[in-house]
């Protein structure tokens, strides 16, 4: 990849929480086409969920009828829970992962503060989003509340700790 355009993305995830959500959509796509992204998670890095995740990075399934907690938050990982409790260092890298589902989602925030929606997650669509990721900057406090468009049983909340 370009000198350039790697400026520009590291640029970007220094900018609002939407272009940092963007940023890091586009190093995971480059990712999983082989281009070096530098340190950057490959797309089979954060496709995958994993038991262990770096530091500022927590790892979440959302599956047809329950979420896993798989790394990253303070709370007990493993557990299948229609309703999550995920607390996380502010500037913490949430990725989702809809990898095992049949069944449509999308993440969307419930009140404010708010995280930004998700991408609609439809196994039947040509292209599948499979993992999407987003960095929450907040104030130690603050809880980002969201539930799923489509599973009105799945919701959760992130608090974010200094």
């Amino acid at each position: 990849m370009g000198h350039s355009l790697k400026q520009a993305l590291k640029q970007a995830l220094k900018q609002p929480r939407i272009f940092k959500a963007t940023a890091i959509a586009l190093f995971i796509a480059l990712g999983g086409m082989g281009i070096d992204c530098s340190g950057v998670k490959n797309e089979t890095e954060v496709t995958l969920p994993m038991t262990s995740c770096d530091a500022k990075e927590a790892q979440i399934s959302i599956l047809d009828g329950f979420m896993q907690n798989h790394c990253g938050c303070q709370e007990s990982t493993g557990q299948t829970l229609t309703t999550l409790t995920c607390t996380i260092s502010t500037g913490t890298t949430v990725f989702l992962h809809f990898g095992a589902a049949a069944l449509r989602h999308q993440i969307v925030p419930v009140g404010s503060p708010a995280i930004m929606t998700g991408p609609m997650f439809d196994p039947s669509a040509g292209t599948v989003v499979r993992t999407f990721g987003f960095i929450i900057d907040g104030t130690p406090g603050d809880v980002y509340s969201f539930k799923d468009q489509f599973d009105p049983r799945l919701t959760g909340q992130f608090i974010l700790v200094p």
